[in-house]
């Protein structure tokens, strides 16, 4: 097992409570994982920018669509 296979398990479960209309708003979306523990995630359709505590790219990107969801969809995560 890889260092970053529950984190890859983490975002397959993440996406899989997407609807169709949130997964095709995500197309072009894009997360980075600095040194550090510090991470990023952009929706540029949205205008969107997260950033925060991240121990990987797939870690960012899985916080990434939770704050996006907050903002854009709130029915979503209540």
């Amino acid at each position: 097992m890889s260092d970053h296979d529950f984190c890859r398990l983490h975002l397959k479960a993440a996406r899989a409570g997407l609807t169709s209309e949130q997964r095709k708003r995500l197309v072009g979306a894009w997360s980075y994982n600095y040194p550090g523990r510090c991470g990023e995630f952009h929706v540029p359709k949205d205008d969107f920018y997260w950033h925060g505590s991240a121990d990987c790219s797939y870690t960012a990107r899985v916080k990434g669509i939770s704050a996006w969801l907050e903002k854009f969809y709130p029915e979503a995560t209540s």
